[in-house]
């Protein structure tokens, strides 16, 4: 059974600031981001996908896990299988897609989020080198 590690909530509001929660995630997550609307986390996660061949912890799959929402901590509502090596995830401005970065694949992962549920597209996007760093920009960039 592959480790087990955990998202950090802290309330940036309270003073002072402090931890609130910690929420169990599978192993080795790479990146976060927060949707738009602040209701949901997409966390990528190695998974194991990044170790030796011969490493007993191996996997072929990374993960995308969902958080939701709830008060003021988030709960793992969905974990979703992605290729090896996730290392970005960013959500579209408008919050209703998430882009997965699989950097062994040399692809990105297309999801849509419906609500507080998230589903593959099952679209992939090739790219010419190792995607490993992945953000959204909230308006188009000027030329």
């Amino acid at each position: 059974m592959p480790n087990v590690d955990a998202v950090t909530v802290v309330d940036l509001r309270s003073n002072p600031i402090h931890t609130v929660d910690y929420v169990p995630v599978p192993p080795e997550p790479e990146s976060l981001e927060i949707s738009p609307d602040g209701k949901l986390v997409a966390v990528v996660l190695m998974n194991g996908s990044s170790v030796a061949t011969d490493h007993p912890m191996r996997t072929e799959k990374g993960i995308l896990a969902i958080l939701v929402r709830k008060g003021r901590t988030f709960v793992k509502t969905q974990e979703l299988p992605v290729g090896r090596i996730p290392e970005g995830v960013a959500f579209s401005p408008d919050g209703k897609y998430i882009i997965v970065q699989c950097h062994a694949e040399r692809r990105l992962w297309l999801f849509k989020v419906q609500g507080e549920k998230v589903r593959d597209t099952g679209e992939r996007i090739s790219v010419p080198g190792f995607p490993s760093s992945l953000r959204a920009a909230e308006k188009p960039l000027k030329p």
